[in-house]
């Protein structure tokens, strides 16, 4: 894989792919974790279909579980309570168009049993029972939002118990918070506990978890991603007696509201007609951006070089997400018994541009592909 590129431009304009029937699978995403007795909403996106109508259904392998809306208009999304019916397990989400065989499947997701309610301990006194009153810690919220350098994210915790926080200056530690992308440690720190007994209720909304800062600089880092899993844990410590608490999201849903991913789908050398031809896709949101620009190497190195090498733009057209470019080499044919490509794509504002540095995840941008010619 090369490490860099530095791409020298020459303008091209192709057409984008038309469209076919599909149906994709917004949320849940992937790899989510929801609640039983939890609301949660299902959104999807169809292009090309026909019919007005949807089945939204769940499943557990191969295996149909039950119906969530039996014909539900073909909007982008509906709403589900999860019955408690349903047992704790790994499950997708199937949504199909009614009357045709256009149909979306999500990827994994779990489904996890409600919390258990905290019962208060009961004790005698003066032959009459008296209910301890506790304070406990929750997370209340996670976001994400984005600025021109990186990605912050911020949670927020509340006190979910029954008798109000001790002061800050009561506590001989403080309980603490971790931010965690993919397993490694962003972030840690104490949490604020105010000098006033904090009631059941009290919330912060918003505290500061971590940024991910965007890559910078002139060449693009085939390495670089914001992550695919975020957790937040608060009070490991247990201070005060408090349990602690734990949220784990999906990364990238969370980033493409703000942001982007192109990723090249395809590298394919038709040997007969002398032409190779890319693939792309952009997930997300890419306003503001005017090019998808396709390249390609024939050696693995930061420049375009040898026979077939290029960098070429094409205009992105507002809310086209699939893009393909051929290009004519001539001589493959007759001179060639193997090819080697190393393609890729990236998007930018100016056709001869540097690459736009807020795409979520440059591993996909790159394809090597060996081409070999067919044996008469």
């Amino acid at each position: 894989m090369k490490k860099s590129v530095c791409v020298v431009v020459v303008f091209l304009f192709a057409a984008g792919a038309g469209l076919a029937q599909s149906l994709t699978i917004i949320s849940p995403a992937g790899g989510e974790t929801w609640r039983i007795g939890g609301t949660y909403t299902i959104k999807w996106t169809a292009s090309g279909t026909t019919h007005p109508t949807v089945k939204v259904m769940l499943w557990q392998g191969s295996t149909f579980v039950m119906n969530i809306e039996e014909v539900q208009p073909i909007i982008a999304s509906c709403g589900w309570i999860i019955p408690a019916t349903v047992a704790p397990g790994t499950y997708k989400i199937r949504v199909r168009v009614i009357g045709e065989q256009t149909l979306g499947i999500s990827k994994d997701f779990t489904i996890e049993a409600p919390p258990p309610v905290r019962q208060m301990t009961r004790v005698p006194l003066d032959r009459k029972d008296v209910f301890i009153k506790l304070p406990a810690l929750a997370i209340s919220d996670v976001n994400l939002g984005a600025n021109n350098e990186e990605f912050v994210i911020t949670f927020g915790y509340k006190n979910s118990g029954s008798a109000p926080l001790p002061k800050g200056s009561e506590m001989p530690e403080k309980p603490n918070f971790r931010v965690l992308i993919d397993g490694h440690e962003a972030n840690h720190g104490n949490l604020f506990i105010p000098e006033t007994p904090a009631p059941p209720g009290w919330n912060v909304p918003a505290f500061h978890g971590c940024v991910i800062k965007f890559q910078t600089g002139q060449e693009f880092n085939p390495n670089w991603t914001a992550g695919n899993t975020l957790a937040v844990k608060i009070n490991e410590n247990r201070v005060n007696g408090m349990e602690s608490d734990s949220e784990t999201y999906n990364l990238k849903p969370m980033a493409l509201n703000w942001s982007y991913d192109v990723i090249l789908t395809g590298v394919v050398l038709d040997w007969a007609k002398e032409t190779l031809t890319l693939s792309a896709r952009i997930d997300g949101d890419f306003s503001g951006l005017r090019y998808i620009r396709f390249y390609n190497n024939t050696s693995d190195s930061p420049f375009i070089s040898g026979f077939g090498g290029f960098t070429d733009a094409n205009d992105i057209v507002p809310g086209q997400r699939f893009y393909s470019y051929v290009k004519k080499l001539s001589g493959v044919r007759q001179n060639w018994s193997e090819y080697k490509s190393y393609a890729g794509v990236f998007l930018a504002k100016e056709s001869r541009g540097l690459p736009d540095f807020r795409d979520i995840e440059h591993r996909n941008n790159y394809r090597n592909e060996t081409f070999k010619r067919p044996v008469n």
